[in-house]
């Protein structure tokens, strides 16, 4: 017969405070690694993990890098540099909030955004035979000496994983009161929509390459699509991604306008993401 274990035994026994889903479908899950927040500028539709606090920088230049490329050290030290500064925080599993403040460069005009958002993801892989998520929000236009401007942005998410190496996603990008270089949306009240094209590829845990596709589809439109793409490497805390791309966008807002840099006029960038975990995952 089976003997039941003494009282004092019963007491060693550590209790277990929750369990986290982890999907064996994919290599994009890994516990033991940063989650990935985005492909390069457009977000995956996997939300930050419930209560991880994720802590991002970026960083584009401005000046083309093949333009005096020793001179100005790539672009780096030329000016105009556009630096983002973003915190996202999974309050449940499959909600996260974001919070990201993003500088002004254009001397016409000095606008810093700063975009508040929510992003629910209601379909998973696991489950669903891919990820969907939903995220809106609002966008506040600080401008120096004038009058400040506000906007709100819808996008939709979709994301699907093959072979556990290979991560495909588009959606629907929308925001109310689009903004970049050339245009003030101070003075040009328009909105832009646009279809993101994505693709990601891990060679190896820690090594991947990622590349994207904006094309607008509605309201104020440059001339070209946005071009993006990076390699990226990953530990348990941190990632690292190296851009090339033909615009300084990265936000809700203007990536979503097309761009007026062509394939001659390229930039590059950097994005740094470190993954801060309040919540011990399941064993």
């Amino acid at each position: 017969d089976q003997q039941e274990p003494p009282p004092e035994a019963v007491d060693d026994i550590e209790e277990i405070e929750f369990v986290e889903e982890v999907s064996g479908l994919d290599t994009w899950d890994d516990q033991g690694r940063a989650r990935d927040e985005r492909t390069v500028n457009v977000l995956t539709a996997r939300t930050a993990r419930h209560g991880a606090l994720l802590f991002i920088l970026d960083h584009r230049t401005w000046k083309t890098f093949t333009d005096e490329p020793f001179h100005d050290f790539l672009g780096f030290d030329n000016g105009q540099l556009k630096i983002g500064l973003t915190a996202r925080y999974g309050i449940l599993d499959g909600l996260d909030v974001g919070l990201q403040r993003i500088n002004g460069t254009a001397d016409t005009f000095k606008i810093d955004t700063y975009d508040l958002d929510l992003r629910y993801q209601p379909l998973k892989q696991a489950t669903h035979h891919l990820d969907l998520a939903l995220r809106a929000g609002m966008t506040w236009f600080s401008v120096r000496d004038n009058e400040d401007d506000q906007g709100f942005f819808g996008q939709l998410l979709i994301n699907r994983t093959f072979g556990r190496r290979v991560r495909t996603g588009t959606g629907l990008l929308y925001h109310s009161d689009s903004y970049n270089e050339n245009k003030d949306p101070r003075f040009h009240d328009e909105h832009s929509m646009a279809v993101p094209l994505t693709f990601d590829l891990r060679f190896t845990p820690g090594f991947s390459w990622h590349t994207e596709m904006v094309v607008h589809v509605d309201g104020f439109e440059e001339r070209y699509p946005v071009l993006s793409t990076s390699l990226r490497g990953t530990t348990n805390k941190h990632t690292f991604a190296f851009v090339v791309s033909n615009t300084q966008y990265f936000g809700a807002t203007g990536i979503d306008t097309n761009t007026f840099r062509g394939r001659d006029d390229l930039i590059l960038g950097f994005t740094i993401t470190r993954e801060f975990r309040f919540r011990r995952p399941a064993q």
